[in-house]
């Protein structure tokens, strides 16, 4: 995952969602590293061969929980490497928020302060 032109992004959170953006726990969600790789894993009881596969899509939210991309398609295919590329535009331009149990799941909240 890069910026436009070539920029990598570290710590942007990738996870697979359905038609109805309802997070794919299963898959789990994956943080990007220094290069701007991540790997989701496709557990072994998805999409069995002769079983018409979900129609599954992977997002990607930055640091701060924002969607950045939306609705990439994806087919999960075990064993099979299947990289996705994401160039982001230059600017920051959210299209909207993580399903909640995502933003949970990447981003708990941090407990109140006391005063």
């Amino acid at each position: 995952m890069v910026r436009y032109p070539s920029q990598p992004l570290e710590a942007y959170c990738a996870y697979v969602v359905d038609e109805q953006k309802t997070f794919q726990h299963q898959y789990g969600l994956s943080f990007t590293d220094s290069d701007g790789r991540y790997t989701i894993n496709v557990p072994p009881d998805a999409a069995g061969e002769d079983a018409t596969p979900p129609a599954l899509f992977v997002e990607v939210s930055d640091a701060q929980g924002q969607v950045v991309q939306a609705l990439t398609s994806f087919q999960p295919k075990r064993g099979v490497a299947q990289p996705l590329h994401f160039v982001l535009p230059e600017d920051d331009q959210s299209v909207g928020k993580p399903p909640p149990n995502v933003h949970d799941t990447a981003m708990p909240s941090k407990p109140d302060s006391v005063s």
